[in-house]
């Protein structure tokens, strides 16, 4: 998917290019200042509220100006353009047990929210094995930690993001995330972080002082 942005001073010519840009590449042109002149003129509530800062001489909020735009990609995609895909997988748990539940049996719960549409992303990729070339320990501390008092996805993430050479992230672009969550890990256990670089693809893995795996990730590059 190919992306273009243009910045520049106003009447330097960005809106020409772009269009021009767009009828070369068979892109969707969007205009942020057409945007946010069109929510003023209809006098919606997030035209009111960026009026208010441009006549105030102020710089508007950039939630305001991506809700904006999202309003109006919604509203103006004639051309069937896909924005995003995404998957996920969910389960149900049970707290006392600490294990996952059968959505048959809370099936009361679901009722009518399930389709059998296939999904318009590729399944999830399962990691089978790393070999680790570099590793790191890191102690598991509150700020590690959910509402289930182990260690938070995110947090998970967090740590093999943090084993890449800034320099390997500042030249190359993420194509795909795929991440594996195989055991649960808690406050103060100190786990061993492991990455290896395959080609354009960086492996994880991501071990409790028990020995057990908590997780293995991919990232693929490009």
């Amino acid at each position: 998917m190919l992306n273009i942005i243009l910045f520049g001073a106003p009447g330097c010519g960005k809106g020409t290019q772009a269009q021009r840009l767009a009828e070369h590449y068979d892109l969707y042109h969007i205009s942020t200042g057409e945007v946010i002149r069109s929510e003023i003129k209809r006098g919606t509530e997030l035209g009111k509220s960026m009026e208010g800062y441009i006549s105030r001489g102020e710089l508007a909020p950039d939630s305001i100006v991506v809700e904006m735009v999202r309003d109006y990609m919604r509203s103006h995609n004639d051309k069937g353009c896909i924005f995003g895909r995404a998957v996920s997988q969910w389960c149900v748990i049970d707290f006392e047990k600490r294990m996952p539940v059968s959505l048959e049996e809370v099936d009361s719960l679901f009722e009518g929210k399930f389709c059998d549409a296939p999904s318009p992303c590729d399944p999830p990729r399962k990691v089978l094995g790393v070999a680790p070339q570099q590793t790191i320990e890191h102690k598991v501390v509150y700020s590690d930690i959910d509402f289930n008092r182990h260690v938070n996805t995110m947090r998970y993430i967090v740590m093999m993001i943090d084993m890449l050479p800034i320099e390997y992230m500042e030249q190359n672009r993420s194509l795909r995330l795929d991440v594996h969550f195989m055991h649960e890990c808690r406050l103060g256990q100190v786990l061993t972080v492991g990455y290896e670089q395959r080609d354009n693809v960086s492996l994880f893995e991501i071990k409790s002082d028990d020995g057990a795996v908590a997780c293995r990730a991919s990232i693929e590059w490009r």
